[in-house]
């Protein structure tokens, strides 16, 4: 998994990290600064960053393993986006995709609580 797609983990689950994670996480994704620029800042050696950042990252993965939650907001925000893109529609058949969405979302939730329980 690439740098981009590791960002959506991280601002859900970043609070779950360790400080020290969490400021490390922060300036590779957010900051995009290198593993050089962190070691200088943090006083650890670059081995030490590439390190903590992989295992930051597996805590992530299986912080998603458990709670679902970034799946749980990608398949709401395409709900969301399929009702912003037939919003064009005319009004009669937008009235039965908008029942439809909301229906699907629904299940999505639904499926979601079951899942955490």
């Amino acid at each position: 998994m690439n740098k981009l797609d590791m960002v959506p983990f991280f601002d859900i689950y970043g609070c779950l990290l360790k400080e020290k994670q969490r400021d490390i996480l922060e300036n590779y994704y957010n900051g995009d600064l290198s593993f050089s620029e962190i070691s200088q800042n943090e006083g650890i050696t670059r081995q030490g960053i590439s390190d903590n950042i992989k295992r930051s990252e597996m805590a992530l993965l299986k912080f998603e393993d458990k709670l679902n939650l970034v799946s749980f907001l990608n398949s709401l925000q395409g709900c969301i986006k399929d009702l912003d893109e037939n919003s064009l529609q005319n009004e009669i058949s937008l009235n039965t995709i908008y029942l439809k969405k909301i229906l699907e979302i629904k299940n999505i939730i639904d499926r979601y609580i079951t899942d955490i329980i």
